[in-house]
């Protein structure tokens, strides 16, 4: 998202931006990018969104972030198969 940007410009990011997308305890991803900016030192911020909402990408926002490139961290199982990611934007990636 944001670093995204600052990288494909060549500059280091400033901040961490995370996905996340299924059901998530709001309570629960602010706590853990709060631990995440405090142990990088970086500001961080989580984005939430619903299995359907990325599947469906109704919105301006999901469409765009489809375009770029995405780092998976962590899939459930479950998931993998049916999770469509556009590894092919980075060439880093192409062969995930």
């Amino acid at each position: 998202m944001g670093g995204t940007t600052s990288r494909a410009a060549g500059h280091m990011p400033n901040d961490i931006d995370i996905l996340i997308v299924g059901d998530a305890d709001r309570d629960a991803v602010d706590l853990a990018a709060e631990r995440v900016e405090q142990r990088l030192g970086f500001p961080t911020q989580a984005v939430v969104r619903t299995r359907h909402q990325w599947d469906h990408a109704d919105e301006s926002f999901i469409r765009e972030l489809k375009t770029r490139p995405l780092y998976v961290v962590l899939v459930d199982d479950r998931d993998i198969g049916a999770a469509s990611f556009n590894f092919a934007a980075d060439p880093a990636m192409a062969n995930t």
